[in-house]
């Protein structure tokens, strides 16, 4: 009888170790919102050249990116296909988890918590870093509100927003007669030029001038405006507020014939800041 409760003890410790190794596996000082915000290029879809990165680290060791969000510029936790985990953190060696395309790869990082600094080194790019300790709604850049909502072949469709970089949708004014109109969206990205800016008012959309991608994990497939009169862009912009507001149409097709499909964008709207 004693032997046997010694093992159904055994047992049960055992179960209980099994389930709680991924808390016991993690540093419980990495357990919450770290960021950093860098400098980079301004190509893109972003005019900014202030990049917000980060990690929302769970107690079971999930790794969830953060962003901001471009009406408030505060920190959130972004949308991902991919999740990257820690596997073990323990003593300044952490074995990550993560997708490296085409498949789930694991690398080993340094890493180092001084105060409220979590610093990560040795490791593939994105993960490294000099990150500071936050909260989720913390405000930490200036707001940059955009809005764009547009039918994609009938299903409606936004700009992202919770970004690495603000505003996700916007006018670039690069000359006195041309405007472009940029947005990002969930996998998806619209471009549209004016070639002969005039003031408000609206404008045809030519062969060439507007773009629909559709962007995956390893790929982008492009699809460009192909008739002379392939749609239409209705546009008022207010310097002193820097903001444009209009309506837009066109239809797309596919440059190098592969894929048997036209791509109607309607009912489109924006909202969104003018960057001069």
């Amino acid at each position: 009888m004693k032997n046997a409760l010694v093992l159904i003890l055994l047992v049960f410790s055992g179960c209980q170790l099994f389930e709680s190794s991924d808390t016991e596996n993690v540093d419980p000082d990495l357990f919450g919102e770290w960021y950093m915000i860098d400098t980079v290029s301004t190509s893109g879809i972003s005019p900014s050249n202030l990049r917000v990165r980060g990690w929302s680290i769970s107690s079971e060791g999930e790794m969830a990116k953060l962003g901001v969000v471009d009406s408030t510029g505060s920190i959130a936790v972004m949308s991902s296909s991919y999740q990257t985990k820690i596997l073990q953190a323990k003593n300044g060696k952490m074995i990550v988890e993560y997708y490296g395309h085409p498949d789930v790869a694991e690398d080993e990082v340094e890493y180092r918590i001084i105060s409220d600094q979590l610093i990560i080194e040795n490791g593939f790019g994105h993960i490294n870093g000099n990150f500071q300790k936050t909260k989720v709604g913390n405000e930490i850049i200036s707001p940059m509100p955009s809005n764009l909502q547009i039918k994609i072949d009938g299903i409606e469709a936004k700009n992202v927003k919770v970004a690495n970089r603000i505003p996700t949708a916007y006018i670039n004014k690069t000359s006195e007669s041309s405007l472009i109109l940029l947005a990002s969206l969930e996998g998806e990205a619209i471009m549209i030029n004016i070639d002969n800016y005039t003031g408000s008012g609206t404008y045809t959309i030519g062969k060439g001038q507007a773009e629909y991608q559709i962007i995956g994990s390893d790929y982008i497939q492009l699809f460009i405006t192909f008739l002379d009169s392939s749609g239409t862009i209705s546009i008022d912009c207010d310097s002193n507020a820097s903001r444009c507001v209009g309506e837009f149409e066109f239809t797309t097709d596919d440059p190098e014939n592969d894929i048997d499909t036209e791509p109607i964008l309607e009912d489109g709207f924006f909202d969104v800041p003018l960057i001069e």
